[in-house]
């Protein structure tokens, strides 16, 4: 693939390609276009990179992250506050 093929692709499919290399979901094809658009294009390379190290600090500190009370938040209210859906 020339890196040129990569501008048909939308944020959503370079997202899902990038995930699916990062969870090794993709097809041979699939795989190479993804590891061309990280090698060609500083964007998709920084968005892999920083994926990566996201999920490797979540592996490292799973057990403290999920000892944590989840937040409870009451969406209308937000959304009334921030002026969105309005």
């Amino acid at each position: 693939m020339k890196p040129d093929e990569s501008k048909q692709l939308t944020c959503e499919e370079i997202i899902a390609l990038v995930n699916g290399l990062l969870d090794k979901e993709l097809t041979s094809d699939r795989e190479k276009l993804a590891l061309n658009l990280i090698r060609f294009n500083p964007q998709c390379r920084n968005l892999f990179t920083t994926l990566k190290k996201t999920i490797q600090l979540y592996r490292m500190r799973r057990s403290e992250i999920e000892s944590y009370p989840s937040p409870k938040f009451d969406w209308d209210q937000l959304r009334k506050k921030s002026g969105c859906g309005q």
